[in-house]
């Protein structure tokens, strides 16, 4: 059945991963069923649905999909596809699907209705693909260690934050609060820093008061992860969100950082535990992945660190931020990284010459 898959026919190599998730899945239980599972070549088959998914053509990406969710039932499968590096690939183009269902939704402010937005290619923007994609993703939550490294890899809760503001199929939303609740329930310590960095309470409180559900246990399930997400950031100050956002990697252009005030009143507990928060924005600039906001914010927090402490620019220099700011300030090729990558080195030049 395997051979079919290598056939240049789409249908006939569909249908074949069909038929082995579906013979594999019914099979009996017991130690023979999970010698089975073991046996099952799960990377050979996730190459294969690597490869559907990369088609221009909406229906095959969409079975593909479909035969994901069928196979990641099974924990061996979601175990192979998370942690087996032959396996990656397919879990990557996984998220590229979803990205490119989101782009396709968005409106687009530079075409006119005589020349409408080309379709991204291989999806249709319909909500059916988000829900069987984000479903998908709820399958691997359920795995404990995949929770607590599914958004550190993927960036699943900022992605899937947008989708639960646009959407407007209740059953993608319903599914996008399924997950967040499995990476609460099963690894919060990583996952409630994105979820605030990605706004996720306020998106449960616009969901909740601004969207009339005719499902009853989605408006339960939404106030339920409202009131649990509360339990675990509690009463945060202003300094905690920081940290928090700082712990994430994913830096945005929030209040704080353009606050006078909040730099003077906290620039010293920067040196805290080791001065961890100035190592985690040195962290975030030699992060290959970093975005370019992210790249521009770790510079600009920095600047404000080595202006308001003596001792600042002594230790970005041990720690090689110096280094990695002087090179974003010439290498980048976004001009607000370059800007604030200056300004830094201004403010470590300026601290010199005061000393």
């Amino acid at each position: 059945m395997f051979r079919c898959l290598e056939k240049k026919d789409d249908y006939l190599g569909l249908k074949a991963s069909k038929i082995l998730v579906g013979a594999i899945a019914g099979s009996s239980s017991g130690s023979s069923a999970e010698a089975e599972q073991r046996a099952f070549a799960y990377s050979r088959l996730f190459g294969y649905l690597e490869r559907c998914m990369r088609s221009e053509l909406t229906s095959v990406v969409d079975v593909a999909v479909q035969v994901m969710q069928s196979a990641l039932r099974a924990r061996r499968a979601r175990t192979v596809l998370f942690s087996d590096e032959a396996a990656a690939p397919c879990l990557m183009q996984l998220m590229d699907v979803l990205r490119r269902t989101q782009q396709s939704l968005m409106p687009s402010s530079s075409t006119t209705a005589a020349a409408p937005p080309p379709r991204a290619r291989g999806v249709v923007a319909v909500p059916q693909t988000q829900y069987e994609v984000v479903f998908c993703l709820w399958l691997l939550s359920f795995e404990r260690p995949i929770a607590a490294a599914l958004d550190r890899r993927l960036d699943v809760i900022a992605i899937t934050a947008e989708i639960a503001r646009s959407a407007v199929k209740e059953k993608v939303v319903r599914i996008v609060i399924a997950l967040w609740a499995n990476l609460l329930r099963l690894a919060a310590a990583a996952n409630v820093p994105a979820m605030l960095v990605a706004r996720v309470p306020a998106c449960l409180a616009t969901l909740g008061a601004g969207r009339s559900f005719k499902d009853e246990d989605l408006r339960s399930d939404l106030k339920q992860l409202a009131d649990d997400l509360a339990e675990h950031t509690g009463v945060m100050t202003t300094w905690d969100e920081y940290l928090n956002e700082v712990a994430s990697g994913k830096l945005a252009w929030s209040p704080a950082h353009r606050s006078e005030q909040f730099w003077k009143l906290h620039v010293r507990r920067m040196d805290e535990h080791d001065h961890r928060v100035v190592r985690q924005l040195a962290d975030v600039l030699a992060e290959p992945a970093a975005s370019e906001t992210a790249l521009a914010v770790a510079c600009h927090d920095l600047s404000q660190y080595v202006r308001l402490n003596p001792d600042g620019k002594r230790l970005l220099a041990r720690i090689g931020a110096k280094t990695r700011v002087m090179a974003l300030m010439t290498s980048s090729s976004c001009p607000d990284v370059r800007y604030e990558a200056l300004l830094c080195v201004q403010q470590i030049m300026l601290n010199a010459w005061r000393n």
